[in-house]
């Protein structure tokens, strides 16, 4: 093959770095939410509240707590990679490229999802959500949550050391 049919979308970057789901956070996150929802069915049917509104919130409450669970376990079965042009979901979808990215923020009382870091970008974005891996909401991507610590942590860097590479040039 002598690569004259492929184009840009048809070769790959190389990947710097994965970021990946911790499994016991994965799993612990998911049985809890579902815990929840059992208890708050055990409620609504043994113990219902005499009030209709109470008896509508506690259904609500139910019906939100089991759409979150099904929507973190779904997420949290993917991963993101950092390659040389930007930051992807499972290596297809761009969640940001470099150009894009203001600063990194990994402090201890950064906004932050828990085991992760935030990145500021310079234009906001469309808002989007992945429980446990990600979360985009104007000018913030916080990525973390249901992630590995030292993977994160590693990202984080090689972010801000590309960043740095990139205005010093």
């Amino acid at each position: 093959m002598d690569g004259a049919g492929d184009t840009d979308e048809d070769i790959r970057r190389p990947v710097v770095l994965v970021l990946q789901t911790s499994a016991v956070k994965r799993v612990f996150s998911v049985v809890i939410l579902y815990l929840l929802a059992v208890l708050l069915g055990f409620v609504l049917l043994v113990h219902p509240p005499g009030d209709l509104v109470w008896t509508l919130f506690l259904g609500a409450m139910l019906a939100g707590t089991v759409w979150l669970a099904i929507r973190t376990q779904a997420a949290t079965r993917h991963w993101l990679e950092l390659r040389d042009d930007g930051l992807y979901r499972n290596g297809e979808d761009l969640l940001c490229g470099f150009d894009e990215i203001a600063s990194v923020n990994r402090g201890v009382f950064a906004f932050k999802p828990s085991n992760g870091f935030l990145l500021r970008l310079k234009v906001p974005g469309q808002r989007c959500w992945a429980p446990g891996l990600y979360w985009r909401l104007g000018p913030f991507l916080g990525v973390g949550g249901a992630t590995h610590k030292a993977q994160a942590d590693m990202m984080s860097e090689a972010i801000a050391l590309i960043l740095e590479q990139r205005t010093a040039s």
